[in-house]
């Protein structure tokens, strides 16, 4: 399968969970992340705002800024690029691009400030590959960060083996229905 014929059905199928399944699957990969404990963040985190049925990170957010953790969150600028937006408190988010919840303008965050990116996506392999929506918004705004890169997913989004080209940005964590996933050691 090429990439638009996975994300295709990754899609359905992340559409097609009940709120039940996404709760669980949300509620899980939050406990994971806490029992990472507020210093593998840094004092700095860039993190999606969920919607379709992606893990909830509403609940992370509120998290990250009781910890006192810098939050941004995505401003998507159409047809242009991603920013880093600096929020308090998620009541000041409106609706945005592609229907997600986005910051109103605010204080952009400079990239090489943030330590830890929470990246959402449609599907992932054991190799750390990602793929998005098509957009190329995360591939841009990820380029040449020194930030960790931490995926979440369902577990069924998580593939043995995608499609990836040599420029696309590898994740350094991926957490899949409340487990750790690392990457694979390469054999010679």
């Amino acid at each position: 399968m090429n990439k638009d014929q996975l994300r295709v059905r990754i899609l359905e199928q992340r559409r097609a969970m009940s709120q039940d399944e996404v709760s669980r699957d949300s509620i899980l990969t939050y406990n994971k992340l806490v029992e990472l404990g507020p210093e593998f963040f840094g004092d700095s985190v860039f993190i999606y705002v969920s919607f379709d049925n992606e893990i909830d990170t509403h609940k992370i957010i509120d998290y990250l800024l009781e910890k006192k953790i810098e939050v941004s969150v995505p401003l998507v600028i159409p047809d242009v690029k991603l920013e880093a937006v600096r929020i308090e408190a998620l009541v000041h988010m409106k609706g945005g691009s592609f229907g997600i919840l986005e910051p109103e303008r605010g204080e952009e965050v400079p990239k090489e400030r943030i330590k830890t990116v929470i990246v959402p996506g449609v599907v992932f392999d054991r190799d750390m590959n990602r793929i998005g929506l098509g957009k190329g918004y995360y591939d841009g705004f990820l380029k040449d960060m020194k930030a960790k890169k931490v995926a979440l997913a369902h577990k069924f989004q998580v593939l043995d083996s995608i499609p990836s080209y040599p420029w696309d940005i590898k994740m350094d964590m991926i957490i899949a229905g409340g487990e750790f996933i690392l990457p694979r050691e390469k054999n010679p």
